[in-house]
Formats: C-alpha cells, sequence, structure tokens
C-alpha cells in the first residue's frame, strides 16, 4: 500500500507545524501543551494551524462512535439544593458577598472555607485535585501550598472554554454549599485562597462570559474532583 506524506499547511513554519500536530494528536509533554493552549489563545496564526490540522485528522475520528459527556448537573443540584435550609444560606451568602465587597473578600472566603469544612481532617501544608470526569476531554489539575496560600489550576486535558463562555471553578465544601473561587482562563491560573481543609470537591461549570450571576452553578457542571493531602 502506498502512502503519502503528510505535507506541511501552505507557509507554514514548519517546527509550529509539527506542534500543531503533535497537539492535536496529544502526544505533547505537559508543560509543552500548556505552552501551546496558551499560543492558541495569543496568536491567531498558530490557531489556524491547529485548527488546519484538526480538520486534517478528523478522519481518524470516524472509526470511533461519539461518546456524550455525562450530566453531572442533578447530583450537583441534589447536594446543593438538597433542602430548603440549604437555599436559605445559599441566599445569605450570595447577600453577604454583596455587602462585604471586594475589600473584604478574601476573609469572607477564607471564613465559608472553614466553616463549611468543620469536621474534617486537620488542615494539612498541601493539597491537590484532579478535576475530571470518565469520557469527558477535559482535566484539570490543582495544587494549592499553605506557604504561598495559592491555589493553581492547570487546564491539562481540553480546549478553552467557547467563545462567549467561561469556565468557572467552585469550592464545594461541607454541608453541599459552593463557593465560587473564580473563572480558569488560560492554560494556567493562580487565585489566592487562604486556607483549604480536606474532604472538600473541587468543580468547574461552564457559564456566561463574566461567570454566575446566582451565587450557584447556573450552566453544566462539566468535571469534579475531591481535594486530598500530598
Amino acid at each position: 500500500m502506498n502512502e503519502s506524506p503528510i505535507s506541511l499547511g501552505p507557509g507554514a513554519d514548519s517546527r509550529d507545524d509539527v506542534i500543531a500536530a503533535e497537539y492535536v494528536l496529544g502526544t505533547l509533554p505537559r508543560d509543552e501543551r500548556l505552552v501551546a493552549e496558551h499560543r492558541i489563545e495569543e496568536e491567531p496564526d498558530f490557531a489556524a494551524l491547529v485548527a488546519d490540522w484538526e480538520h486534517r485528522f478528523s478522519p481518524l475520528n470516524m472509526a470511533y462512535e461519539p461518546e456524550h459527556a455525562p450530566d453531572l448537573l442533578p447530583q450537583i443540584e441534589a447536594r446543593i439544593f438538597g433542602t430548603p435550609a440549604r437555599v436559605q444560606q445559599r441566599n445569605l451568602m450570595r447577600l453577604a458577598w454583596v455587602l462585604v465587597g471586594g475589600a473584604l473578600a478574601a476573609v469572607a472566603l477564607l471564613t465559608l472555607v472553614m466553616n463549611h469544612t468543620d469536621g474534617f481532617d486537620a488542615p494539612a501544608d498541601r493539597y491537590a485535585a484532579t478535576i475530571e470526569a470518565r469520557g469527558m476531554p477535559l482535566v484539570f489539575a490543582a495544587a494549592w501550598s499553605a506557604e504561598t496560600k495559592e491555589l493553581q489550576v492547570s487546564r491539562t486535558v481540553g480546549l478553552a472554554a467557547e467563545k462567549g463562555r467561561d469556565y468557572e471553578l467552585w469550592l464545594i465544601a461541607k454541608g453541599g454549599v459552593p463557593i465560587s473561587l473564580g473563572l480558569l482562563r488560560g492554560g494556567v491560573t493562580k487565585l489566592s485562597l487562604p486556607a483549604l481543609r480536606p474532604g472538600a470537591v473541587l468543580a468547574v461549570s461552564l457559564e456566561p462570559i463574566g461567570g454566575s450571576r446566582t451565587g450557584a452553578p447556573t450552566g453544566p457542571v462539566l468535571v469534579t474532583g475531591p481535594l486530598t493531602k500530598l
């Protein structure tokens, strides 16, 4: 059987073309993949190369049946809105955020995290979580350090949110009350977080641009993962 070599795109830089092809195939090392994802968002020419390779490799997908992402929203809603008391608690928490404002946001977040994780194991110095779902081509890796008071979240698998949408990160602590930690844009996001305790769950939902305006996930909850001690 004769096989013709895959040629570079018209006018493409050979190295960039190879990187774009390996990105689409998923063979890039993690660090190089994160760089490539950043370039997709910042460099239109490189993004066009990736789109071209996705089109050229698309016939390979014909050998596989499409697998739809699981709808995790009902499970999350059951944990969040299980009782009227929880609904009232969520509304009070939303009002508190409005009154406190940006200057006290860090203090309020610390209080919420500590209150809703009461009864879990004692705090540790470092935590990590893999935020994923079976069959979902989207994975985030999260790591928090008591030394830096910073939660770093990396998108290790999958593309940025579609145009006009944002990924939003949530902390679901004891009692099922969701706490928005911020938006996940780009390959790596760093969020200031004073404290964490094990047993809580991180979740990522797909929201309108700018994030949820209700104090709880409004779009589909795509992936989740529990925090564990390192």
